[in-house]
């Protein structure tokens, strides 16, 4: 009888569905609401824009709160309820008469959305897979970036025929398709299956004294060190770089290329990052984690670099290339770098101050770009910035996964390890 397939490939294929129909709302399409909003309110468009950065703020808050929700009670039934809460968020939305409750709809969105998609998806992937995990990650991201291609021209199409509200409701319903996905094949970690993760190694204490925890430091022992707070700098700017690339149309009609020639690199972007996202995954499981950081971070800030030269058509592909392919790893990346430096132990509360500082640098991005794109500003500064800032998390990333490496090691150096 053939081998049976492991659990944790239901649960990225449950992960898939999650982050196609949810979390690409977040990364993909929630802007897509902008311009007819604020007709229909008669507001600006970035007072429109509150309420996206209300969800993002509520987002952030809540995901501490989730976290330990979840780690004490499991995560079925609290994700269920959560794709609910979202989904209603998004009726809220659909019926709000001024902008004021539209930011209300906005904050009640995210504070059920942060339990509802990228912090469970990745703590799951990360219990369900001790081999592959990169890969894993990849996928899902790769889920983000397919379902924003996939939902981008339906919702602009419902908004064209039918207004932005019906719109709204089409996102509800999506989301509301998590609730019994992840109420019938979630199971928290695999102990809940009788199973052990993918590519388990059972661990076996070999000194009574060892005095340390094989599976990593708790939260206590993760802040004290700085290589926690380069980890958030690192999800912090990962996530902002991403959402400035997401502005590239505009800096490129600035820099003499036509509007729909301008639109169009831009929409290709994705097609890069969506065979990027399993790319990145792979370099990371087939390579040590330090190599990975490199390649990938400088991969990024080179293609940065190219586009501060975008007016010569050479550089500029060169620049989509670099940035496509890596434009993923803001997903992808800081969840593993999470788990790599700090191991199981308290992975929770760790990873939900990383995917706080995520969210936070996707909010900031759009400002960030406003602040750079003014009249009487050289726009070239954006991406100069991003460069820099991809720079400065391979310098840290890179020493921290070596230090906590070598930390790692000297604790399992008590233990014996036995392949399962």
């Amino acid at each position: 009888m053939g081998k049976r397939i492991h659990y944790a490939w239901g649960i990225l294929a449950v992960g898939f569905i999650i982050y196609f129909t949810t979390q690409a709302q977040a990364v993909q399409i929630a802007d897509k609401f902008t311009r007819s909003i604020s007709v229909e309110f008669g507001v600006s468009q970035g007072v429109c824009s509150l309420s996206s950065i209300a969800w993002y703020l509520g987002s952030i808050i809540a995901a501490p709160i989730w976290g330990k929700l979840m780690k004490k009670n499991g995560f079925q039934q609290l994700m269920s309820f959560c794709a609910v809460m979202t989904a209603l968020g998004f009726y809220l939305n659909s019926v709000s008469t001024n902008i004021y409750m539209l930011i209300i709809a906005g904050l009640f969105r995210g504070v059920f959305f942060a339990g509802a998609a990228m912090l469970p998806v990745t703590i799951l992937i990360t219990s369900w897979f001790s081999k592959r995990r990169g890969l894993a990650m990849g996928a899902v991201a790769m889920a983000a970036v397919l379902g924003g291609m996939a939902l981008d021209p339906l919702i602009q199409l419902v908004i064209g025929q039918r207004g932005w509200r019906a719109a709204e409701l089409y996102h509800a319903v999506l989301v509301l398709i998590v609730a019994p996905v992840t109420l019938l094949f979630v199971r928290s970690d695999p102990e809940k299956k009788g199973l052990k993760p993918f590519g388990y190694r059972e661990v076996l204490v070999k000194k009574a004294d060892a005095g340390q925890d094989a599976d990593g430091l708790t939260f206590k022992e993760a802040r004290r060190t700085p290589y926690f707070y380069i980890l958030l700098f690192a999800s912090f700017s990962t996530a902002l770089a991403a959402g400035a690339i997401l502005q590239l149309s505009p800096y490129l009609t600035n820099r003499g290329y036509g509007p729909e020639l301008a639109a169009q690199i831009t929409r290709f972007l994705p097609y890069l990052t969506l065979l990027g996202c399993p790319l990145i995954g792979l370099l990371y499981d087939k390579c040590t984690g330090t190599a990975a950081a490199r390649v990938i971070l400088l991969t990024a800030a080179l293609g940065f670099v190219c586009l501060i030269n975008a007016s010569n058509p050479i550089f500029l592909i060169i620049a989509v290339a670099l940035w496509g392919i890596t434009g993923g790893m803001s997903l992808i990346m800081p969840p593993l770098w999470a788990s790599a430096m700090f191991g199981t132990e308290d992975f929770v509360k760790i990873l939900c101050w990383t995917v706080g500082m995520n969210q936070l640098g996707s909010m900031v991005s759009g400002y960030f770009v406003r602040l750079f794109a003014g009249p009487t500003v050289n726009s070239s500064l954006i991406w100069a910035f991003c460069g820099a800032l991809m720079l400065a998390s391979m310098l840290g990333i890179v020493p921290s996964l070596i230090k906590m490496e070598r930390h790692r090691t000297a604790v399992d150096a008590e233990y014996s390890v036995v392949d399962m």
